[in-house]
C-alpha cells in the first residue's frame, strides 16, 4: 500500500522513539519518519513518490513505481493535472496517445462528470496548452501531449488502437 508522511501520533512516536536507541529522545514526527524508512530501506524494496510537498512510501514487492506514481497523483486533488501529467507520460515513454476513459478505472477511478469536466478544464488551462485531443474514425477522443508526439502520428495510433486492432485480429 502507498503511505503518506505525515505527523505520527504520540503512541507512535514513543514506539518509533525505540530506533533512535534506548533512552535517546524521543524523536520529532519527521526524525520518526526518516528513521523508518532507513530501517525499512535496508529491506531493500521501500520506494519513495514525492509529489508538491508530501512524500509517499511504498514497497516494490507490492507495486511498480508506475502505480505508485499513479495513486499519489490520484490522491491530489487537481484532477486536470493528474490526466495531463499522465498523458504526457504515455506520450513520452511509449509513445503513444491516451484514452480519457482509463481514468475511469484504477487505480484513477474518476468518474465519468470528472472526467468530462477535467478535460473541458485542459482545453482552458495555460499549464496544459501541450495537451491536444485527436479523434478516430469511430468518434473515439484521445489525448496526447505535443511535446512528446506529432499530430498525425498520435492520431494514427488513435485510429489504430480503436479500429485498425479490431479489424485485424
Amino acid at each position: 500500500a502507498l503511505a503518506r508522511e505525515c505527523p505520527a501520533p504520540q503512541e507512535v512516536l514513543v514506539a518509533l522513539a525505540a530506533l533512535a536507541g534506548e533512552g535517546g529522545p524521543l524523536p520529532s514526527p519527521q526524525a520518526a519518519v526518516e528513521l523508518s524508512l532507513g530501517r525499512a530501506q535496508d529491506q531493500g524494496d521501500i520506494r519513495l513518490v514525492r509529489r508538491k510537498s508530501e512524500i509517499w512510501y511504498f514497497s516494490s514487492l507490492s507495486m511498480s513505481d508506475t502505480y505508485a506514481l499513479h495513486l499519489a497523483r490520484a490522491a491530489d486533488s487537481d484532477k486536470v493535472l493528474l490526466i495531463a501529467e499522465t498523458v504526457r507520460d504515455e506520450s513520452r515513454i511509449y509513445p503513444r496517445p491516451t484514452d480519457p476513459r482509463c481514468f475511469s478505472d484504477p487505480p484513477f477511478g474518476l468518474v465519468p462528470d470528472e472526467i468530462d469536466e477535467a478535460l473541458s478544464q485542459i482545453r482552458q488551462r495555460p499549464e496544459t496548452a501541450d495537451i491536444s485531443f485527436c479523434t478516430a474514425s469511430n468518434g473515439a477522443v484521445y489525448l496526447y501531449s505535443k511535446e512528446f508526439l506529432e499530430e498525425r502520428l498520435a492520431e494514427s495510433l488513435a485510429e489504430w488502437i480503436e479500429v485498425g486492432q479490431k479489424e485485424n485480429p
